[in-house]
């Protein structure tokens, strides 16, 4: 099944606090009523972030990491993106700026009635 929702996390050298954003959007994301992916995407992190988020995700079959060269940010959510397969992508940072819980805020049918 298709996912509505498809989440992208670039990282780069994030090992410090990747652990605890996947595991909130884990447990946040599986009590909803929607199918969902997150795909971490790592930028060529000199640190243990690659091998925490294989570790953290080896038993989240929603959950994916996607690792490429260093080339930044950009670069790290444009490799995301293009294996995103929801209907619609989210883009979150790791230091979780943004509370997991607004994600619902940003899907249907709370999407609606927005000229964006």
């Amino acid at each position: 099944m298709t996912p509505l929702l498809s989440i992208i996390i670039p990282t780069y050298n994030e090992a410090n606090r990747i652990e605890k954003t996947i595991v909130s959007l884990n447990n946040f994301l599986r009590g909803q009523q929607f199918e969902w992916e997150l795909i971490i995407s790592d930028d060529g992190s000199t640190d243990s972030t690659r091998e925490i988020v294989a570790s953290v995700t080896a038993n989240m079959p929603h959950a994916r990491l996607i690792v490429c060269s260093h080339a930044g940010k950009g670069k790290a959510l444009k490799n995301g993106i293009a294996k995103a397969v929801g209907d619609y992508i989210f883009l979150f940072d790791a230091d979780m700026s943004m509370p997991v819980n607004q994600l619902i805020r940003f899907v249907p049918p709370n999407l609606d009635n927005f000229d964006i």
